[in-house]
Parts: structure tokens; sequence; C-alpha cells
């Protein structure tokens, strides 16, 4: 470790606080932040709620202040979560199942401790006690967790650094979900208007086949050729994820049949509700590709439709509900049958309309992935650099903060 580097226990560096009973709720009255509110690193008071203090009122020390840290200490799910809490959102307090540690400022930087207690949530949930149904964090045990702690000026490095990086991923994440939303507001309108005009069914204006079986019998001697496959996983709703790919071995006029071509539309048989017709379009990405049964591809036929307006159709508002209703149900599997899938109905508008509707939606997808490309690559550098940072290994040299003097 750094010269001045040592470790310490978070209970020699803040104090534990641990509330009681849950409060009653009401309508109105002191904001009570619960699980729900603790993010991964980051406080979200919206789903908080109210509590009437005239019929129980919070003590001084229960009331949050600016530097906590927030640590969700019972359930299952989301126990060990921590969210640092930068700025109070008015009188607040926790329930039960949220300890609050109050660092010293003092001894350590509030937001480093909060940095620190995220990176460690692995060793938060190894201290968990109780039953399989009611498991809990101690303020005891979170007392008891020990720290690596750098000089103060070493932790506003750290802090100011990763600050940083946060801020980048929170803007790239916003600017995601904001071109999402667009993008769904888009062509839910446009499927708004179109309300009861024409339509053609999808068997009508396209060859819909299903794929390969992958524990089909084969015949002793038959002679096969192996060739890669798509498998559910691989097809998504508006993307292929070709990241892992599988083989399978089949008669070589049964491949050739089965061979997706470009422009191919895939849509998913079903599985869980959320598997049931998503799907996207084939752009010949994998040489001699084919597809499995649970795979249903289709393949256009005409020049009057583009296969990306087919296949963002299937998978918008309309497409979704369309699959649902008219899907096999069970239990806890649903399923889309070939013979559904011919009469699913497509807008009959001119080509023209539809490469404008494909190209509105590409554009809000381009941002959307390039966003999402930008807060993929800043939460592994985060993830790098506290690595390398609380290890003690690797230090922020000073001229860092030289720099940013002259940057202000």
């Amino acid at each position: 470790m750094g010269e001045g580097w040592k470790f310490a226990r978070v209970g020699d560096l803040a104090t534990m606080v641990k509330r009681g009973k849950a409060p009653a709720y009401s309508d109105s009255g002191l904001l009570v932040l619960s699980q729900k509110c603790v993010r991964d690193g980051h406080v979200d008071p919206s789903f908080g709620r109210r509590t009437d203090v005239r019929s129980r009122p919070v003590p001084e020390w229960a009331l949050l202040r600016s530097g906590d840290c927030l640590v969700n200490s019972t359930g299952t799910g989301t126990l060990g979560r921590v969210g640092y809490l930068s700025e109070v959102p008015g009188p607040a307090t926790v329930d039960g199942h949220v300890t609050i540690v109050r660092p010293d400022s003092k001894k350590v930087v509030p937001a480093y401790l909060g940095i620190v207690l995220q990176w460690q949530q692995r060793d938060l949930i190894a201290l968990q006690s109780g039953s399989t149904n009611q498991t809990e964090l101690a303020p005891s045990a979170l007392s008891a967790v020990e720290v690596s702690l750098p000089p103060l000026a070493e932790q506003r490095r750290i802090v100011d650094l990763v600050s940083s990086i946060d801020s980048r991923t929170a803007e790239s994440r916003r600017l995601r979900e904001a071109a999402e939303a667009a993008r769904s507001a888009v062509f839910e309108q446009f499927a708004e208007g179109m309300g009861n005009g024409p339509t053609v069914t999808l068997g009508a204006i396209a060859e819909v086949v299903s794929g390969v079986t992958k524990d089909e019998k084969r015949q002793v001697g038959d002679r096969l050729t192996e060739v890669p496959y798509l498998r559910v996983a691989n097809v998504q709703r508006g993307y292929l994820d070709l990241g892992e790919m599988t083989t399978i071995k089949v008669e070589p006029a049964r491949a050739e049949r089965l061979r997706l071509k470009a422009g191919d539309v895939l849509f998913n048989e079903g599985g869980d509700r959320d598997k049931l017709g998503r799907g996207w379009v084939w752009e010949d990405q994998v040489a001699d590709c084919i597809h499995q049964n649970h795979v249903l591809r289709a393949r256009l036929n005409t020049v009057d439709f583009d296969p990306w307006f087919v296949s963002i159709w299937g998978n918008s508002h309309f497409g979704r509900e369309w699959f649902e209703l008219n899907g096999s149900q069970t239990t806890n599997l649903a399923s889309l049958n070939l013979s559904t899938l011919r009469v699913f109905p497509i807008p009959a508008i001119p080509p023209a309309d539809q490469r404008r509707v494909v190209d509105l939606w590409m554009g809000f997808d381009s941002v959307s992935k390039l966003a999402g490309d930008v807060e993929s690559a800043t939460t592994a550098l985060r993830a790098s650099l506290l690595a390398d940072l609380l290890s003690g290994d690797h230090q922020i040299p000073e001229t860092y903060d030289r720099f940013l003097d002259g940057a202000a």
C-alpha cells in the first residue's frame, strides 16, 4: 500500500444508526426512505413514503444528513446495497430495513466511504445472518468491516475522479433512456394513426417457416453437415445477440433449405411472455446459418414491404399485444405457431412511408446504442480504476490537484 495508507474498521470511521419499528405511513408528513430508495451508489427519494410524526415523533439522531451512507440491511434481493446521500431531500429518515452509516468527516471523506462500501458489497452480503426467509446485516457486523483508508487528500482525489466518471455514466444513461422513449413514442403515435387502416397478413407477403429441431434423431448413415444456428437467446427484441453461437448437424439439403438470407424477418415462437414474437432482421452476419424450430422465419416475397418495417411493427406495443392475445397460453408458457404468425396483420402503407418510419426508428436506435456503449465503457472504467486505486498499489499524483485548479 502507499505511504500513509492503512486499514480501518467502518465502526471507527462512522456511527451506525438503525431505526426500530417501521413507521405508520400517511399521505403527508416526514419522508421515509426504504430499500427501494437505495440504488447502486446513490439514493433515489422518489420511492420514499410519508409518515405523520405527530403520532410517532422521529428523534433528531434518526433524521438524515448530507454525507450519510445508506445500507440495505435486510432481505435477500437488495441486502448490502449502498447509496450515498450527497444532498438531503428535505426532512427525512429511513425505515427499519435501512442502516445509516454516518461518517466522521475528520477521519474519512464521507463520499469516499460511500464508494468503498459500494465496492465491497460482496463482503457485506457475506456477513448476513438469520433464516432463509429473513436475512439481516447487523450493525455490529457492518461496523466490523475493514476498508482501505488512504490519507484524506488522496480520498478526495479518488472521490473527484470517480464522481467525474459517474457523471458521464449518468449523462449517457439519460441520453439512452431519452432516445428509447422518443423511439417508442414516435412509433406508437404512428401506430395510433393507422387506426383501422388497411392491412395485409404476414402470410400474404412472406413465406413463413419453422426451423430445425435440436434433439431430432438422425438416421444412422445419414450424411450430415455441421452449421451454425440461431436459438431463442440469439433473437432479442430489436436486435440479434450473436456473441454466443452454437452449431448443429443436419442433412445438407435441409441446411440449404433453412439457410438464412439477408432480409429474413425473425420471430421467436415463445416461452416466457416477453419472448413471444420478439425478433429482428437477419443481415448475413454469420455464413451458412440456419435457425432452430423455436425461431420462426418470414422471407418477404414482395418489394412493397420493408423487412425492417415488418419487424419494427412486430416489436411494437401493438405487435406485443397482438401476439399475447392470439398466441397459445398456458400457466407458465406462451407459444406462437406458424398458422397464427401467418395471419399477423401488417399496415398496408406505401413503401416510402414505411422507409420514413424505419429511418426514424434507426436514428433513435443509433443514438440509444451509442449512449449505451459509452455507459458500458465508463462503468467498466470505474470498476477498473477502483480496483487499482482502492488497493493502494496505484495513487493519483498531487499534480492532479494542480490540473483541476487550472481547469476551474
